[in-house]
């Protein structure tokens, strides 16, 4: 019986050992960032900030079909669940306002 205590308490020893020299589990990202980030590779062009500056230059602005404002980057936060986002002048977008939190 003494034996069996022993034993369990070195197992039990050298479990805390292994466990506390272990490094720290990775922070996974939550399954919605990972599909927001896979959404955004895959429907949105790389540019170079030039072109962006360019596009902003020009008054390129963006929009949602159904939305009732446009915005000034496709990266704003009320696009990113949008799955059909459209691009163009003020008034190609038809919108009365600019998003309050991009637009400004």
């Amino acid at each position: 019986m003494k034996k069996i205590v022993a034993l369990s308490v070195c197992l039990f020893i050298i479990g805390l050992i292994i466990g506390c020299n272990s490094p720290p589990p990775k922070e996974q990202p939550s399954p919605t960032e990972s599909i927001t980030d896979l959404v955004d590779e895959l429907f949105e062009p790389e540019q170079s900030e030039s072109t962006v500056e360019k596009e902003e230059r020009q008054d390129i602005v963006y929009w949602v079909p159904n939305g009732e404002v446009w915005h000034t980057t496709p990266k704003c936060f009320f696009l990113r669940a949008s799955r059909v986002v459209r691009s163009g002048t003020i008034e190609e977008s038809g919108k009365p306002r600019a998003c309050k939190s991009c637009g400004e």
